[in-house]
């Protein structure tokens, strides 16, 4: 693991280290910090080297939402409800709020943990000219969960094909290949409780000597 030592008063966007602190986040050495607007916080060395947002909340949400002709709903009318583009922007506002805001509920599994959104997309224009707008029944999902949001990596997919790239789901070697649990239990034509009873019962071997069986 990285573990330069921060000095105090070095710069990272707007935070200014204040010193460290014993305590540590996800293991990662830690520093009190302080905005250029006054907000302290507690922030983790490896995100203040890797994150390209580094705002406190409310700087964060000013330079998200500007005022007046700069404001991205003035110029493009797109948090309307009957926008094309509502959706699309409302999924941009959600990405970068996981991986910025501290508050967020869902921080800790995104920004938390080193996620980021890159800095091109710091502009809805250029998320939209990369991805495009959101199509029907789809939504933003990153190829390698733990990549960052950024063009290479992400995709507009299905709900069942963001529950298969889940950092939590079960997967399985055949023959070399990394086969998720569910796509297992599609081609036995088992339900999620008959994996389990039998997954208990045989062990995994068994398991994945059915799955070969049926190919």
């Amino acid at each position: 693991m990285y573990k330069k030592i921060l000095k105090e008063g070095e710069k990272f966007g707007e935070w200014t280290v204040l010193k460290q602190i014993p305590e540590r986040i996800h293991g990662h050495i830690s520093y009190l910090v302080r905005c250029s607007c006054g907000t302290e916080a507690i922030h983790a060395g490896f995100y203040l080297r890797t994150s390209k947002s580094l705002y406190c909340r409310s700087c964060s949400a000013k330079k998200r939402m500007p005022k007046g002709k700069n404001c991205y709903a003035f110029k493009h009318g797109a948090t309307k409800s009957d926008h094309p583009l509502r959706k699309t922007y409302s999924i941009w506002i959600m990405m970068r709020q996981r991986c910025n805001d501290e508050n967020s509920r869902d921080y800790k599994n995104y920004g938390g943990r080193g996620i980021s959104v890159c800095s091109e997309w710091d502009e809805f224009d250029n998320f939209h000219k990369d991805m495009g707008q959101c199509p029907k029944g789809l939504s933003l999902d990153r190829i390698d969960n733990d990549g960052n949001y950024e063009k290479s990596n992400c995709h507009w997919a299905t709900r069942k094909q963001q529950n298969n790239n889940r950092r939590d789901n079960t997967f399985f070697m055949v023959d070399g290949e990394k086969v998720i649990r569910t796509k297992i239990q599609e081609k036995l034509g088992w339900t999620r409780d008959m994996y389990r009873r039998r997954s208990e019962k045989y062990g995994s071997d068994w398991i994945i000597q059915q799955y070969k069986d049926s190919l």
